[in-house]
């Protein structure tokens, strides 16, 4: 706009359409043989529009760079699920396929409507010749996200009926609501309003011309207002019932860097940084989780039914890290390493019910992970460039935890009446990860051939199996289901081969050439286990699930870099 004003309009649009969910049921599935069959009754599509509009003005003012960036983010998804199999496993005690395919079997039509605005404003200090760089700014944003969900099965209470099962129906009669035109769960609202303003500065101050500290320190105001409203024989509530939850916090989030560069080729730094997550409101789980969630020490409502926490709180961690980046041989080897401990408390988790096969999320203690990583690059001759990078991760629990108000009292927890319950979290537990991971990587450019270089590539993926428990895992929680396997080994060898020239890249793939399927995600709707004797005595759910990486796939890329 002037010589010291220029702003920058941009606009990103994208809509991604998905024909049906990506996995399969190792059952009916035979994935040695390249054969990978879904059991669903019914289809997942989804739609998946979003744009992002953002303009971006810099300004020299004289005692600085200031910056304005404001952006606006639209979503709206448009997808539905397969709820055919779950519902008659629940219900039914139905655990076989294929379905009846003359019913139109059950579906759940999701909504995910998101729109998000921000605004930031930085002034930066413009001498970079200066022992003192700094920034200061200020951030706003108002993010709002309502997830609406149905359930719908016209034909299920006739079938529960037919099928000749306890308290003659099963919507009036063991669920105790109606559910007219097979609607099961109308649940129109799941809305979540975030709001932030915060302010931040960093300033960066040079002891030396090889010594210097970083300090940073960004304090905000966080308010958070969810609903969700739902309504169904589903929920056990034939009107309408709001979970309402709101909080306010004031988060202080610091970060210390300390580096010294000796020279050109080394870098060394240690820092410390804290990090914060928003609260949010739990979504109300269906009745026939009562079974579950007394189990772990919830109690029974005025209701007859237990109630899931409306609202969950922030979490917050301190990271902590060290490492370097060197250059060796004339620059022929880059080494990159770092060590790092992350103290992670109140952490948000997702709890899985497995009798009902519903979630909530809770704060479920603490979490220490450790682990550090290394990356080398050498380029052994000219044409050819190897690298070898590693990474160890380590993240566990260092506290059990209890339901809601219960007290953990060193190896059960306890009530207020001192009735005991199993924890849902053991001390030990970890989080899904493979511990280690590696990536080797090849490159060989062959002499340049009409001003054009060809090239060829390998990249090779190794994580090895997660044999530590995860809290679902361990049969010393309340909630497990001690057939659902951790991370296997994972391997994936990747070939390209190609040409550059004039900016572009164009190469031949073949991905997961040795077309290896290991099921990175096992699950199945209801896990029962063995001593559970509800109303309906199921006999469990043995329709499983899974999730691999992508079977052997050739292509074509094309880039062009200007």
């Amino acid at each position: 706009a002037t010589d010291t004003l220029s702003i920058s309009p941009s606009f990103y649009y994208q809509e991604l359409h998905i024909n049906d969910t990506a996995i399969y049921w190792p059952a009916l599935s035979d994935p040695s043989s390249g054969v990978f069959r879904n059991g669903n009754h019914r289809a997942n599509p989804s739609t998946d529009p979003f744009w992002i509009a953002n303009i971006k003005a810099e300004w020299d003012a004289g005692v600085g760079q200031l910056t304005s960036n404001t952006s606006y983010y639209s979503r709206d998804q448009h997808s539905t699920s397969d709820y055919t199999q779950y519902l008659r496993a629940s219900f039914i005690n139905l655990n076989s396929y294929p379905s009846n395919p003359s019913i139109p079997g059950g579906y759940a039509p999701f909504e995910d409507s998101q729109s998000n605005f921000y605004q930031e404003f930085r002034l930066a200090s413009k001498d970079v010749t200066s022992r003192l760089q700094w920034n200061v700014g200020l951030f706003y944003s108002h993010m709002r996200e309502n997830v609406a969900e149905d359930i719908v099965d016209p034909t299920i209470d006739a079938e529960y009926t037919a099928a000749g099962l306890p308290y003659g129906s099963l919507c009036a009669g063991y669920l105790g609501v109606p559910c007219p035109g097979g609607v099961l769960y109308h649940g129109p609202v799941n809305r979540v309003v975030d709001k932030q303003i915060a302010a931040f500065g960093e300033a960066t101050w040079k002891f030396t011309d090889t010594l210097k500290v970083t300090a940073g320190l960004r304090v905000s105001k966080v308010d958070y207002d969810g609903i969700s409203v739902s309504s169904g024989a589903f929920t056990g509530a034939a009107d309408a019932v709001p979970i309402t939850a709101n909080g306010s916090e004031k988060p202080i989030t610091p970060k210390v860097v300390l580096s010294w560069q000796p020279d050109r080729d080394n870098l060394y730094y240690a820092s410390a940084s804290k990090g914060y997550r928003v609260g949010g409101v739990n979504v109300g789980v269906g009745s026939i989780c009562d079974h579950d969630l007394q189990s772990i020490g919830f109690p029974l409502g005025s209701d007859g039914h237990v109630k899931v926490p409306g609202q969950y709180q922030s979490d917050s961690l301190w990271s902590y890290e060290i490492g370097g980046k060197n250059t060796f041989l004339d620059h022929r080897l880059q080494i990159n390493s770092s060590l790092f401990t992350i103290d992670w408390k109140n952490i948000q988790q997702n709890v899985y019910l497995p009798t009902c096969g519903e979630q909530f999320v809770a704060n479920l203690g603490k979490v220490r992970s450790h682990g550090g990583d290394i990356d080398v690059q050498y380029r052994v001759i000219e044409p050819l460039t190897v690298g070898l990078t590693v990474g160890y991760t380590d993240a566990k629990f260092s506290k059990s935890s209890c339901a809601g108000s219960l007290s953990f009292n060193g190896s059960k927890c306890v009530n207020e009446a001192a009735a005991t319950f199993p924890t849902i979290v053991s001390e030990g537990d970890r989080l899904l990860g493979a511990p280690w991971t590696f990536l080797f990587t090849g490159e060989y450019t062959f002499a340049t051939w009409r001003d054009r270089a060809p090239y060829v590539r390998a990249d090779f993926q190794y994580s090895t199996a997660q044999t530590a428990k995860l809290p679902g895992q361990n049969v010393a929680n309340g909630l497990n289901d001690v057939t659902i396997p951790g991370l296997p080994e994972i391997r994936n060898l990747n070939l390209r081969a190609g040409m550059r020239w004039s900016g572009i890249d164009l190469s031949v793939f073949a991905n997961n050439l040795t077309d290896a399927h290991p099921q990175v995600f096992t699950s199945r709707d209801i896990g029962y286990p063995a001593t559970l004797a509800p109303p309906l005595a199921p006999t469990g759910d043995y329709l499983y699930f899974a999730r691999g990486v992508r079977p052997r796939t050739f292509g074509v890329t094309a880039t062009y870099r200007y």
